[in-house]
């Protein structure tokens, strides 16, 4: 008997052993999870190169899926291949002519309007409308010049209001312009423009009609030129060391030919919060040498340790300046580069937005830049809005690691996208001491195509 219950004892001892063996920590394919880590508020800003992960932690599970923005889809009534090498003089006769193409007819109807570009700005572009049986009934029109803010001192947009007696029109247009000739029912915008080109975005609109040589980049307004980039570690871009185009500043000195000395420093903050890690204390170093751009950002740390954004000085005196909030320790930047530089082209960077990092204030910075805006129009200093530009926005997937690699700091897609934003931003600026007001005037959807 006793040797009975022993075995009996024996067999359920192995039984348990071998179910305990089986078992692994989390049961979950060997792979524990680890607990989820919240930064304390000394931690710094992430600076060296972290593998780009595909759904990292710090992501809120509702954030949701990013999609591309819908693309506008327009009909270009403009058909090149049936288009005749010339023009139509006033009394319906064709003439050959290398420096136009004309459109076949265009059905058009009453009280429509058509818009057509790209065209030269103040060319009498030759329009002829006709009724339903083909005969010119309105003559040579000189067409109605639209908005020319979409392609200010190069390319314009026109347009035309059919009349009741017209049923079909024929256009003329540039020869060199007859690949991407547009006429259409829909305004023409920039981003209408983008589409046709085959580009997808405004950025790389300006690149290809760069390449075709229809344009051709301003470099005298950086040709020269040495530039200082002040900020934290998105402004500096750790996350591409060992490369030397790195970060928006570098990409930009690359484009121009302009020296670009990138004083990004890893974690800086403009208030207190971080101690003495502060952008201030950067330029206080940098500032010795001469420059003809200060570009400063800042303010990402300053929402990392959820500073205070404080409130804007009533004077413009250093010691009325509360340092330890975010406002106070941008107007103590300004006042010393507007002192340091008044000849220099100067501009504060709003980052761009990025909700789906939750640490601190980082989600929404929207105080922040509110009070940003007030500091720069009371100091002159011009802004990039990138925070609050949509159309940007859309183009950085800025709820997903695409073009951000932990949902803040930019891979290399991202600054591929970035500078060409802040380069062409740059072009912008005017001298300090020629500042009237600083007002957010450059966006993504008045992106400037220029000769």
């Amino acid at each position: 008997m006793m040797k009975k219950t022993l075995s009996a004892i024996l067999a359920i001892l192995m039984l348990v052993m071998a179910m305990l063996l089986g078992c692994t920590p989390a049961d979950n394919g060997g792979e524990s999870t680890p607990a989820e880590s919240t930064p304390s508020e000394s931690t710094p800003m992430i600076e060296e190169s972290t593998p780009e992960p595909t759904e990292p932690e710090s992501a809120p599970e509702s954030t949701p899926e990013e999609t591309d923005p819908p693309t506008p889809s327009v009909v270009n009534l403009y058909d090149k291949s049936k288009a005749f090498g010339g023009y139509i003089s006033a009394d319906g006769v064709k003439h050959a002519y290398a420096g136009h193409f004309t459109s076949d007819y265009i059905a058009v109807t009453a009280g429509e309007k058509i818009y057509f570009g790209p065209c030269n700005p103040n060319q009498d572009y030759q329009l002829h409308g006709y009724n339903s049986s083909k005969g010119i009934v309105d003559k040579n029109v000189q067409s109605k010049l639209v908005e020319e803010a979409f392609f200010p001192n190069s390319y314009v947009v026109y347009s035309y209001t059919v009349p009741s007696n017209v049923s079909y029109i024929r256009l003329a247009n540039p020869s060199k312009y007859n690949d991407v000739y547009t006429v259409c029912r829909e305004e023409l915008t920039t981003e209408l423009f983008a589409e046709y080109w085959g580009t997808g975005n405004l950025l790389d609109l300006y690149d290809k009609m760069n390449s075709m040589g229809y344009i051709e980049y301003e470099k005298e307004v950086f040709t020269g030129k040495k530039a200082l980039f002040l900020g934290d570690s998105i402004c500096a871009a750790n996350c591409e060391s060992g490369k030397s185009y790195r970060g928006w500043a570098g990409r930009i000195a690359s484009s121009t030919g302009m020296t670009c000395v990138n004083r990004g420093q890893s974690g800086a903050s403009l208030s207190t919060a971080r101690g003495t890690n502060r952008i201030i204390n950067v330029y206080n170093l940098a500032k010795k040498q001469e420059y003809d751009f200060v570009i400063m950002h800042g303010g990402v740390n300053d929402a990392w340790e959820s500073a205070k954004v404080g409130e804007m000085s009533d004077s413009f005196e250093l010691s009325s300046f509360n340092t330890a909030t975010y406002a106070g320790g941008l107007e103590e930047l300004f006042y010393h580069v507007t002192r340091d530089y008044p000849e220099a082209k100067l501009g504060y960077i709003f980052n761009f937005a990025t909700p789906a990092f939750n640490t601190g204030r980082i989600a929404n910075m929207t105080e922040y830049y509110n009070m940003a805006k007030k500091i720069c129009e009371k100091w002159g200093i011009p802004y990039l809005n990138m925070y609050e530009d949509s159309q940007f926005s859309a183009l950085l997937k800025v709820t997903t690691s695409v073009n951000l690699s932990d949902y803040l700091h930019p891979n290399t897609a991202g600054y591929d996208i970035i500078y060409k934003y802040i380069m062409f931003w740059m072009e912008t600026l005017p001298t300090h001491s020629a500042v009237v007001a600083a007002p957010d005037s450059f966006k993504l959807e008045s992106f400037p195509i220029k000769k």
